[in-house]
């Protein structure tokens, strides 16, 4: 144990009295820490570690595929997740509906559940989806009313279905705010073009503003109803 090497090593260095007594204290505090959290577990959860139904159904199950685990017969290929939850919450498995002589019937339902129970376990939050969800609620509701022992396992889906509503809602609100990032993509790019009919008619009035300026300087002042020096010339004519 790392705390007993750790203790070795600083004793075995001639340490002060008041050194020693820190690292008993240190020592002290995990063993504390440790004997709370491991008594905390089983109080919630008192099957954890120990045998189904004090091992009577032990080597029951003679099928290559399956492996005793705790007293009850689990498939191979999900033995150490499945040992994993015996030491943690205890077997899945109870007796409260389907009895002892039903004993066969709970391996083959147990065998089910651990195969949904690993796919949700390796499946990640980006995966999830309402259809999925949907399908671990029922597999849980049949377990649930055989009173198999999934209480842990039903904290953790409702801890997955708010997880997957809090991500949703980002989803949405993120797509929101992409698609209102488009729109006003869009708006920009239309008032780029907005500006340069603008521009461009700006452009055509000021042309126009000029031609309209020099042709009143050429045909500008007071509007004669004749030339002057065109009558003179046709009245010297006509005498």
């Amino acid at each position: 144990m790392e705390i007993d090497q750790n203790f070795q090593a600083h004793t075995s260095n001639s340490m002060e009295p008041d050194q020693i007594e820190g690292v008993l204290a240190v020592v002290v505090e995990v063993v504390a820490e440790v004997a709370v959290s491991s008594a905390t577990k089983q109080d919630k959860f008192p099957g954890a570690g120990q045998e189904y139904q004090e091992g009577k159904h032990r080597g029951k199950v003679l099928d290559d595929a399956f492996e005793d685990i705790g007293g009850f017969s689990v498939q191979k290929i999900n033995g150490s997740l499945y040992k994993e939850i015996w030491l943690n919450y205890g077997h899945i498995a109870s007796s409260q509906v389907l009895t002892d002589s039903y004993y066969y019937t709970q391996v083959a339902v147990v065998s089910e559940l651990m195969n949904f129970i690993a796919d949700m376990n390796h499946c990640p939050l980006e995966e999830v989806s309402s259809e999925l969800i949907d399908c671990w609620e029922k597999k849980i509701k049949v377990a649930e009313k055989l009173e198999f022992s999934i209480g842990w396992l039903r904290e953790r889906l409702e801890d997955i279905k708010k997880n997957f509503a809090e991500e949703k809602k980002i989803q949405d609100t993120l797509m929101e705010q992409v698609t209102k990032r488009e729109i006003a993509i869009e708006a920009e790019q239309q008032l780029v073009l907005a500006k340069e009919r603008l521009s461009a008619l700006e452009a055509k009035i000021s042309s126009l503003l000029k031609e309209k300026e020099s042709f009143l300087s050429k045909c500008g002042g007071p509007l004669l109803l004749f030339n002057c020096s065109t009558n003179l010339s046709r009245l010297q004519l006509e005498f």
